[in-house]
């Protein structure tokens, strides 16, 4: 059996008053932003719960799992591992705005996801890969919800920060973040994929290793580099068709991937198709085919 001892562990009153004063501001910043943006965000639930802690939550390790403690804290003689959960108020403070913001983001996401289900499938914000999907659903979110002097539209898209959010020093609310999660959400719950036929899959080849001389943007074949390499592999060539697809450029007019041929009644958005490893075995023998084949001229 362990033998134990008393001790007792405290932050310095300076401490506490940087961090309280660190609160104060972050409060300022959390209700600013829910006013700014409409969404359902109990920010009150949050601000009650930051009252600034006088001493770690410690919690000692012991053979029969962990044991929360108290402030007066029992540590053994003997080398058991004690822990604190936070050991500094600054990764007190640290760990409760990331918290804070990610549920922010969660706010955003699931109400985007929820107004998803009262779109059309043919709605053009609805055309495209996952990621082009989820740029025009937050900027519609973004233009929606946000009150005057937050976005405007040549922003909505492009900027990786909103105005006058991207100044905080607390709660940050970053455009990726957010499009990175929604992406991940909107894939388990509504992402359609097309599947790959004969014709989709010819137009994909002459992609590949042709292009359409009358197009501006996919004159050459996406992968010509590899015409000519006969070291290349299966994997090589599989990766680079799927890197091909994914860095299909996105229309300015349109916010969603180009498609091709370009401007083409028979055009196709190749981001919409099942992803490339998801092919069945035939078609992925039939594009080997047809790329080794272009190798020997």
């Amino acid at each position: 059996m362990s033998e134990w001892h008393r001790t007792e562990i405290k932050w310095t009153e300076s401490e506490i008053e940087h961090t309280r004063h660190q609160v104060d501001k972050a409060i300022e910043e959390l209700r600013f932003i829910t006013e700014k943006i409409s969404i359902y965000f109990k920010n009150s639930v949050y601000i009650d719960s930051m009252h600034v802690p006088t001493s770690p939550n410690v919690c000692a390790s012991r053979e029969d799992g962990i044991t929360a403690m108290p402030p007066e804290v029992l540590i053994p003689k003997d080398d058991i591992h004690v822990f604190y959960k936070h050991d500094t108020l600054a990764s007190w403070f640290e760990s409760r705005f990331s918290e804070i913001n990610k549920s922010i983001r969660e706010s955003i996401i699931y109400e985007i996801i929820d107004e998803v289900k009262s779109l059309p499938i043919v709605d053009p914000i609805l055309r495209g890969s996952s990621y082009s999907i989820c740029r025009k659903l937050l900027a519609k979110f973004f233009i929606k919800n946000c009150k005057e002097g937050v976005i405007n539209d040549a922003s909505t898209l492009e900027e990786d920060s909103l105005r006058p959010f991207d100044e905080f020093l607390y709660v940050r609310l970053n455009r990726d973040d957010i499009i990175r999660d929604l992406i991940s959400e909107y894939e388990k719950t509504h992402m359609r994929y097309r599947l790959w036929d004969d014709e989709s899959i010819n137009l994909l080849i002459q992609f590949l290793v042709k292009g359409d001389y009358d197009c501006t943007i996919f004159e050459d074949g996406a992968i010509i580099d590899f015409l000519g390499d006969r070291s290349v592999t299966e994997n090589d060539f599989m990766e680079a068709v799927q890197d091909a697809i994914l860095n299909l450029p996105i229309s300015e007019l349109t916010n969603t991937e180009v498609s091709f041929p370009e401007d083409s009644d028979r055009g196709i958005i190749f981001s919409e198709y099942v992803p490339v490893e998801n092919m069945t075995n035939e078609q992925k023998e039939n594009l080997l085919s047809i790329f080794f084949a272009n190798l020997d001229g």
